[in-house]
């Protein structure tokens, strides 16, 4: 290292490069206060033609086809766990995913914060192993078992040898069925919550995206609660214990398995570990109402002092996976912000206008309705431009809709990056458990791209008069109060 440096690192061999901002006339700009703006054109311009983004890019390559993608086996164990089983050969491992409906959409606002305690403390011992021995168990195998609540759910990730399934399974059966929650790991789990929860309300981005969400939906809505310190310091043990003993079941319980095995042992294996697993009545079911659009645009402003960067957050409540317009939706996405080098959001708001760190859209849609987003970072002085400039660039696509070439870049673009996920045992694992999860037919891992092809320009037009309104945003800027120029 040192060698390196004395032969890399000399200042006598640099070269340092200035850049000077310029008057639209071309004469050096100057930096002191009272001299005139320059003036920027922030309307879009014409959308970048993809052709022209492909001379700098590797040249595309034929999609693999998903057509001969394995479809999972689905059963379900006789007190109502469901189980995916895909055997992959080519490597001696196994990948684990699986959803419990146990998410913090349970929560309430009054104990917000209750389903990520409670994930959190699944590991943390049950009635014949403490946390060290757990946690060693796995450790010693080279295994991981690993759980997190959203707001849907919360997730189980595993993965090992093959070898090791059976420890995996019998841990995981262990700690779903006979978790204890030590009040001790408790008091730890609570207090590292609480240092997570002041991180993210002095974090832009954490602020913002609470703010955002709240504004979106009623206090009355699932999807309002967020935690608080208040919320965080009332949960109990005995909250932990109730919570998991209403929302951890095995008719509630949904677990994927990719790898190397034979599934004819796994199903004894999974018969063996959660035979015994039941739960009485019906599972707890949540009404989540429909959320109207704002009636106007809105605008929030939180005010965190000190910071560099102010995070803006744009949108409003969007659409489900079983939409009928998702897959229009996806694509219209891809366009918009689904590709910070080759959507209109990058090419227009970052490239060409240089407003933003960085910037991209997304529909977050799941079991239910999500919220549909852009999110952008910028100097604190660019925001209120770069806001400008992306509700003009809405406008701009509501009015006047997508070229035929951004629309056939969009789906191939999409098509030729879904064999790459295939490529990976753990993502194929999440695929097919979420399309599950979703309720979406076990073939749709084979037929998403053929899906995403079959979208017509007749269902994208529809798709933005349908998903863009400009004049509905609710806009959301968390960072410094200087988020406007002195003097404008």
């Amino acid at each position: 290292m040192q060698q390196a440096a004395k032969t890399y690192l000399n200042p006598a061999q640099q070269t340092i490069g200035f850049f000077e901002p310029t008057q639209p006339d071309g004469k050096p700009g100057t930096s002191s206060a009272g001299s005139s703006r320059t003036v920027e054109n922030f309307s879009p311009g014409k959308p970048v033609d993809p052709a022209e983004l492909a001379k700098y890019l590797p040249p595309a390559t034929s999609a693999t086809d998903s057509g001969k993608q394995s479809l999972p086996e689905e059963f379900t164990l006789n007190n109502g766990l469901r189980v995916l089983l895909l055997r992959d050969r080519n490597l001696p491992t196994i990948n684990l995913s699986g959803q419990i409906d146990a998410g913090s959409e349970f929560d309430g606002n009054q104990k917000a914060g209750l389903a990520n305690l409670t994930a959190a403390n699944l590991m943390n011992g049950t009635q014949t192993k403490n946390a060290l021995t757990l946690a060693k168990t796995l450790e010693d195998r080279g295994a991981d078992l690993n759980f997190g609540a959203s707001r849907e759910g919360v997730s189980v990730s595993g993965e090992g040898l093959s070898a090791n399934l059976p420890i995996l399974i019998q841990t995981l059966a262990d700690v779903l069925e006979n978790a204890t929650f030590p009040a001790d790991q408790l008091e730890l789990s609570r207090q590292r919550a609480l240092t997570s929860l002041k991180v993210q309300l002095d974090d832009p981005r954490g602020l913002g995206r609470q703010v955002f969400q709240q504004a979106i939906y009623p206090e009355n809505h699932p999807f309002h609660s967020f935690p608080t310190a208040e919320s965080l310091k009332s949960i109990t043990r005995d909250d932990l214990l109730g919570f998991y003993q209403t929302h951890y079941r095995p008719d509630s319980t949904t677990i994927a398995l990719v790898g190397d095995f034979e599934p004819v042992e796994v199903k004894a294996l999974l018969n063996q570990a959660f035979g015994k697993w039941s739960a009485t009545g019906k599972p707890p079911v949540l009404k989540i109402p429909s959320v109207p659009l704002p009636q106007t645009l809105t605008r929030l402003n939180k005010v965190i002092p000190g910071k560099s960067e102010a995070v803006t957050y744009i949108g409003y409540n969007g659409i489900s996976r079983k939409d009928p317009r998702y897959y229009a939706a996806l694509v219209l996405n891809q366009i918009l912000g689904g590709d910070t080098l080759a959507s209109r959001l990058g090419t227009e708001v970052r490239d060409r206008q240089g407003l933003t760190y960085g910037i991209y859209s997304g529909f977050a849609a799941g079991i239910n309705p999500g919220p549909f987003l852009i999110q952008m970072q910028t100097a604190p002085l660019d925001t209120q431009k770069a806001i400008a400039s992306t509700l003009a660039l809405l406008k701009q696509l509501r009015e006047q809709g997508v070229t035929e070439a951004e629309f056939n870049t969009a789906k191939r673009s999409i098509t030729n990056s879904y064999p790459v996920d295939l490529a990976n045992p753990s993502d194929v694992s999440s695929i097919i458990l979420n399309n599950a999860v979703l309720g979406l037919s076990p073939s749709e891992i084979r037929e998403f791209p053929q899906k995403i092809q079959a979208v017509t320009m007749a269902q994208m037009q529809q798709a933005i008069e349908d998903l863009i309104k400009p004049e509905n945003l609710i806009i959301v800027t968390a960072g410094p109060g200087e988020t406007v120029p002195k003097g404008s």
